[in-house]
């Protein structure tokens, strides 16, 4: 049985043979069933065929934590916790290995207490559910047009341009490498920005 985002523990002596494994892709939101094999065949990792993320080594070993956790224990148990949001913090996110005509996206961090950060990824730049998935985002909380940039919207959402996110639930699978930021709570919509400020430049006119 090959569960969710974590090393199969096969042993091939085939080479030719792969084993699939699922993982949830964080800029997207959606789930991928996935391939690997050996090293130096096909990869033992992969990318999102939706928006090109690129999925981090899963994880063969964990450490025990110094303290209990009130983590799901079984394998596939939900946990859903709600948050209070002190902080959010907006960045351009580039993939490692991405050349400069490959799409970005905008991270977004959400400081929920001592150095603890919850984050996600917003995909402006990219095409089909990523960037269906980004307007909705921008349209929740913001009263301007949504933009077609990673840079254009974290300036505008480190310019105040955006509802305050005060509360988030986070759902958590036991077994699954990945959290998911599934709810909010936000504050009231800020004033559209002024016309003047919506229009491109000379120079920043993206073609």
């Amino acid at each position: 049985n090959h569960k969710s985002g974590r090393p199969c523990g096969c042993r091939r002596k085939r080479r030719s043979r792969a084993c699939a494994l699922w993982f949830f892709c964080a800029p997207c939101g959606r789930n991928h069933l996935l391939t690997h094999g050996v090293p130096d065949e096909i990869g033992p990792y992969s990318r999102c065929p939706d928006c090109g993320y690129e999925f981090p080594p899963p994880e063969t070993e964990r450490r025990h934590e110094s303290h209990a956790s009130n983590a799901g224990i079984l394998t596939g148990q939900v946990t859903v916790t709600d948050y209070d949001v002190a902080e959010t913090l907006y960045a351009i996110h580039t993939k490692r290995g991405a050349s400069d005509d490959d799409p970005r996206s905008m991270r977004v961090d959400y400081r929920v207490g001592y150095h603890i950060y919850k984050s996600e990824w917003v995909c402006f730049e990219h095409i089909g559910y990523a960037r269906q998935k980004a307007i909705a985002w921008w349209k929740q909380r913001s009263p301007d047009p949504v933009p077609d940039t990673a840079e254009r919207a974290v300036e505008i959402a480190s310019g105040g341009g955006l509802a305050d996110t005060q509360k988030i639930t986070v759902r958590a699978v036991a077994g699954e490498p990945y959290e998911r930021i599934v709810g909010y709570e936000l504050g009231s919509l800020p004033e559209p920005l002024p016309a003047e400020a919506l229009e491109y430049s000379a120079e920043e006119i993206p073609f």
